[in-house]
């Protein structure tokens, strides 16, 4: 059995499985940076969507107060007379 023979197969088969590894590292890094670009925008877009939808309960909140003293000071007119 010829071991050099053997050796120099080995080292090719390392060198192309070293070479493939890397080029299928390179497309995995380029999809995740996309996916990130991708769940950050998204991201921003429902940060948007959160503040919308805390502006308007804060203005049903307030409607609901003032509505809430606004009956509050009628009945109390009303037993004051």
């Amino acid at each position: 059995m010829d071991f050099n023979n053997l050796r120099e197969k080995s080292n090719t088969m390392a060198e192309t499985d070293i070479k493939d590894l890397d080029k299928r590292l390179a497309v995995h890094e380029k999809e995740c940076a996309e996916r990130w670009k991708t769940i950050f925008q998204r991201m921003k877009e429902q940060e948007k969507a959160l503040g919308r939808i805390e502006t308007q309960i804060l203005a049903a909140l307030g409607t609901i107060i003032i509505g809430g003293a606004s009956v509050i000071f009628t009945i109390l007119m009303m037993h004051s007379n």
